[in-house]
């Protein structure tokens, strides 16, 4: 009895506790990082693939917080910026169902961080395995355990990393050789490697501003010659999270938005535009409605500091007489706007502080915008071109604190309950303005559409526009053309894309231009069923309106 108390003493003793706690910690560890990239990928982790994943995660996690073990302080840090790096990307991928490259770890850290201080990362079960080793983690923190034959284990994890590797690339293919092929590999890539071997090729393949910009791809040249029309003011109205399916939305038998519902029906609706929102969220869409040009894939395009925007349909009017001016409802510095705006030809931006909107609980309010802007067209010099950018539904879609609609306490998901809310006072806003606009304005055409989908939405709240087709993204909204001469149709058999805004505008005014552009004349319809390009592939745009309509269908 006495031999076993004292094998218990030596089993249990704190040396020992330390190693077993710290051995526990490098399996859960390990475990959360596979189970983390088989979140980003499509195909199961089964079988012979998982455990595969799991060595590897093990012997890069093992040889990590071995070297780290020496000091509670580096251990700290090692596995904070681990957490860090998981959550940033898994937050990502779970909103855009796209990777982050390691370019916009640094130009976007301050849009990054702005999301996360405004509580528009969408949190919920999908984290919850990113906590499962923190227990554990504290334990080897107070235990701090030592570590013999370190340099053995070390040299143990290296063999075993680089085995397995090395017989990935060599019954596959490296991860710089599948970059390449910059569009198609990066599912491949994180498929094999994760999303750590993707970031890796990122660095490998680091590019300059030129080079990104020489990769942009511009559609044909159109030029059209002075059509001898009377010009038209026009209202572009890109408003923030309008998801192609709230239009006919109902809850509880109303209209979220009735006011843009009914104007569907007498106006030229287009029910699905597709939005090109990646890397550099809503500026993305800025870029590719203004400049009729695909947006970058691993950077923020409106962040490319050499770039002059030389297919910039705002250059096209200036030159043609028109008076260019943008409104933002948020800090003009997001996305370097008041430096890029004059870059694309604005003669003048006005930010949240510009118009001296109070501060509300993210930018501005849209009403308090809509109201300056009412204001200024009393007075406008025409023809003018405006663009405006609203800010109140944006995620996570807090505006209680000047509008709440008691129709939607009842919903328990708070997001989409903020979601319908925030939808409702915009439609709202938007009837109350368009109002103003037809009475100060004759000859006025007015676009509005969405910037992107209601992504942060769970798809069993809401049947959001977003869907997967061949492991891309795709992303619809709405668009409404208001015609001087009111003019109705409403598209059902296709889909309109943000490059096309620039044509549409440009063949409107009668000016004479010319612009390299993909993008079709909504003006003329029904449109052609000609392909749409987007990350190196093409769809016909009759095809993808089938899709989103079948999605919609299953799922509405």
């Amino acid at each position: 009895m006495t031999k076993l108390i004292e094998l218990l003493k030596r089993l249990f003793s704190k040396p020992n506790i330390s190693v077993i706690f710290f051995i526990s910690f490098l399996v859960f560890n390990a475990l959360k990082v596979t189970l983390f990239n088989a979140q980003l990928i499509v195909h199961p982790l089964v079988g012979y693939l998982f455990w595969r994943k799991f060595a590897i995660s093990l012997s890069l996690v093992s040889l990590v917080f071995i070297l780290c073990s020496r000091s509670r302080i580096l251990l700290g840090l090692a596995y904070f910026l681990q957490w860090l790096y998981l959550f940033i990307n898994l937050a990502y991928y779970l909103s855009f169902n796209d990777f982050l490259h390691i370019g916009q770890y640094f130009s976007l850290a301050k849009e990054g961080l702005a999301v996360v201080f405004h509580s528009a990362v969408p949190f919920d079960q999908s984290f919850y395995f990113l906590f499962w080793d923190l227990p554990l983690f504290f334990g080897v923190l107070y235990l701090q355990p030592k570590v013999v034959f370190k340099k053995m284990l070390i040299l143990f994890s290296m063999i075993v990393l680089i085995t397995f590797q090395s017989i990935n690339c060599f019954v596959n293919l490296p991860p710089w050789v599948l970059a390449r092929d910059s569009f198609a590999s990066q599912s491949e890539i994180v498929f094999q490697y994760g999303i750590l071997g993707l970031n890796f090729t990122d660095f490998l393949r680091l590019k300059s501003d030129e080079d990104l910009i020489a990769s942009l791809q511009y559609g044909p040249t159109v030029i059209s010659k002075d059509q001898k029309k009377s010009q038209p003011n026009f209202i572009l109205i890109q408003v923030e999270s309008l998801d192609a399916h709230i239009v006919d939305y109902k809850y509880k038998g109303k209209y979220v938005t009735p006011f843009l519902h009914q104007l569907s029906q007498e106006s030229l609706f287009y029910p699905y535009v597709f939005s090109f929102h990646k890397v550099g969220g809503s500026s993305d869409c800025e870029f590719s409605l203004l400049n009729s040009v695909e947006p970058l894939y691993s950077a923020s395009s409106l962040k490319l500091r050499r770039y002059d925007y030389p297919n910039s349909l705002v250059k096209q009017l200036n030159k043609n007489g028109y008076q260019t001016l943008a409104f933002h409802d948020n800090e003009g510095d997001f996305f370097n706007r008041n430096i890029v705006y004059p870059k694309l030809g604005f003669a003048q931006f006005f930010d949240m502080f510009s118009m001296k909107l109070k501060a509300r609980f993210w930018g501005g309010a849209d009403h308090d915008m809509f109201d300056f802007i009412t204001t200024r067209l009393q007075t406008q010099v025409q023809p003018f071109f405006y663009y405006i950018i609203t800010m109140s539904s944006h995620p996570p879609f807090e505006i209680n604190d000047y509008y709440s609609n008691e129709q939607y306490a009842d919903i328990s998901d708070p997001l989409l309950r903020n979601y319908l809310n925030a939808m409702t006072y915009v439609d709202e806003a938007l009837k109350k303005f368009l109002i103003q606009v037809k009475a100060n304005c004759d000859n006025t055409m007015v676009l509005i559409l969405g910037d992107h989908a209601a992504h942060v939405l769970k798809k069993e709240s809401f049947p959001k526009s977003s869907l997967l087709i061949e492991e891309n993204n795709f992303e619809f909204v709405p668009l409404f053309i208001i015609t001087p001469d009111q003019q109705v149709y409403r598209e059902k058999v296709s889909i309109g894309s943000f490059l096309d805004i620039a044509p549409t505008v440009l063949f409107a005014s009668g000016i004479d231009f010319k612009i390299r552009t993909a993008g079709l004349n909504l003006l003329e319809y029904p449109l052609p069923d000609n392909n749409i390009s987007y990350k190196g592939t093409s769809y016909q745009r009759n095809f993808l309106r089938q899709k989103v309509a079948d999605y919609k269908k299953n799922n509405g």
